[in-house]
């Protein structure tokens, strides 16, 4: 049963210590100094656009990205922008501002169902919970937080309409929680089916929450009709589309609970006990059915096209691991209130689990920090090089990033011009103008080191293992749908790699598709055979609609 809300110090003080808790195991984010990722075409993206332009205008939202809409995301970096200027140490802080409103936000909404300690516990684990972890160190990830937090602020909302006699009142809030709904849309679409959890919920009847869904209804509509104004698609995102099999989704979505709780043993431990606790409070309270299974529809469904992606993508775990844990808190309380005498194991078991979790976080800051330490040395030259500078990539180094940093910079200081990059040998061909100096990373000293005296000895030493290999390739690309795929061939074993002229290296499948902004159609495919040989097709221009076949014979 869910009961009013009566909010007194203690709530201010568990609010508090939730922001301790965050504090305590994120904070030192605060510290970083810098973007990595996706981070910098994003912030390059909104200091050279208006709110109005990556909200309404398609062409200019379609320049960042074709595959998503979430504009609010832009908004967030612009917003920082305006306060902090490039210190990304501000963006980080306003990152752990809105996971903390999500805690608070959490822990009121639970007070509805449960008392204070399993509100608490259930805040405090969603903050220690991996995912939350990761997200409070990636700004790119960002709108997943400000996705929740607005549909925790719909959820408030819709759970006070329907608390209220007076029908004017429950009327404005419930179109306040189909504002923040639509907010949540505009952060990203994983929230889209956040009215199904509404209509489950217990309170009142079936016909009041389906009067108070109305306004939710129309903020959907609208939603949709934005989408396709913006993109020409009513859904859509990364993958190509194509039929899914049930078999591996059913696969990740069962590994999830495992892989949260840490992937061995006494997660398998955990993961068993929490769902003989789920059961038991089903069997005592089944009227609690509709809403978990409405709850794991909302959340599960829009992740069926990236499942694949989900077990290694914190971003994709995040809202699953809120369900986990809320999930988790209901039944436990369920169970102590119907069964007094399990009261003690229940809280013991939840105390277990915050440790666990807090180990968890520990590690994972931990790891976390220390990818993004690398990112920012493996992208400091291009900060901080000049136009004579020549810098050697690695691959993990993303194409996105490098274009995102020499936007930035030439905003800041126009005309001046960074480095310029390869990623490739026969990428040097291609460059602009002459360069004194190369830079390559040195995976052994962890750093960059001047290349030059080695450079003539690596060109002669590719050049040698060149061989004209009989190659094949069919590519095609929809600029509708901004879908491109591929065959290269003959099959056999090795790697195969597209290579950008002006871009990108990236390995790839023998067979594949993807949906790709296409910034560079000048491209090569390079083959490297596991004897140590290297070949390449001839310059190549993807087709802005339409395919290209290329073959090379004995």
């Amino acid at each position: 049963m869910t009961r009013g809300l009566k909010l007194r110090w203690q709530d201010l003080a568990a609010v508090l210590a939730l922001a301790g808790v965050l504090w305590v195991v994120d904070g030192s984010v605060t510290g970083w100094g810098f973007f990595s990722d996706d981070d910098p075409i994003i912030l390059a993206y909104a200091m050279a656009h208006s709110p109005l332009a990556y909200f309404f205008d398609p062409q200019s939202w379609r320049d960042l990205t074709t595959a998503n809409l979430t504009p609010w995301l832009v908004l967030d970096f612009d917003v920082d922008h305006a306060l902090f200027g490039l210190d990304a140490a501000g963006y980080y802080g306003h990152v752990l501002l809105s996971l903390a409103l999500c805690a608070g936000l959490l822990y009121v909404i639970l007070q509805r169902f449960t008392s204070r300690f399993w509100a608490f516990a259930g805040a405090a684990l969603f903050i220690l919970s991996p995912p939350t972890v990761i997200l409070a160190h990636q700004l790119m990830s960002r709108h997943y937080v400000s996705g929740l937090m607005f549909s925790l602020v719909s959820l408030f909302f819709f759970l006070g309409a329907l608390d209220c006699t007076e029908a004017r009142q429950g009327r404005i809030r419930a179109w306040l929680g189909a504002g923040a709904y639509l907010l949540a849309l505009s952060s990203k679409e994983v929230f889209a089916l956040l009215p199904l959890i509404l209509l489950a919920m217990p309170q009142g009847r079936v016909l009041g929450r389906i009067r108070g869904l109305l306004p939710y209804g129309i903020g959907a509509l609208t939603y949709l009709f934005w989408r396709h104004w913006m993109l020409g698609e009513w859904v859509g995102g990364y993958g190509a589309a194509g039929p899914i099999s049930i078999a591996p989704v059913l696969h990740h979505f069962g590994q999830l609970p495992r892989a949260l709780s840490g992937g061995d043993t006494r997660a398998s431990l955990i993961v068993g006990f929490a769902l003989l606790a789920l059961a038991g409070a089903l069997y005592l309270r089944p009227r609690g059915l509709p809403l978990l299974l409405a709850a794991l529809t909302a959340v599960l469904l829009p992740l069926v096209p990236v499942h694949g992606g989900l077990l290694g993508t914190p971003r994709y775990q995040f809202v699953p691991a809120l369900l986990c844990v809320v999930m988790v808190v209901l039944s436990l309380d369920t169970i102590s209130r119907e069964k007094p005498v399990l009261r003690g194991p229940a809280g013991l078991f939840v105390l277990m689990l915050g440790l666990r979790c807090y180990l968890l976080a520990h590690q994972n800051v931990i790891d976390v920090a220390q990818q993004a330490h690398r990112a920012q040395v493996l992208e400091q030259p291009l900060w901080s090089g000049d136009a004579t500078q020549l810098v050697w990539l690695p691959e993990e180094v993303p194409y996105q990033q490098v274009k995102g940093i020499q936007e930035i910079r030439e905003s800041v200081h126009p005309g001046q011009g960074g480095p310029q990059f390869i990623y490739d040998e026969i990428q040097l061909k291609h460059l602009q103008h002459p360069f004194q100096t190369v830079w390559r990373y040195d995976e052994t000293r962890k750093g960059y080191v001047d290349y030059g005296k080695q450079l003539p000895g690596a060109i002669a030493a590719w050049h040698e293992s060149l061989r004209q290999a009989p190659f094949s390739l069919g590519i095609g690309y929809d600029a509708a749908s901004s879908f491109l795929n591929w065959r290269v061939g003959p099959p056999r074993q090795g790697r195969y790699e597209f290579v950008s002229v002006g871009g990108s290296k990236v390995p790839i499948n023998a067979v594949g598709a993807a949906r790709v902004h296409i910034a560079n159609p000048d491209f090569y495919m390079r083959y490297n055979a596991p004897e140590g040989w290297v070949s390449y097709t001839d310059l190549l221009t993807i087709p802005k609609n339409g395919t290209l076949y290329w073959e090379r014979g004995e």
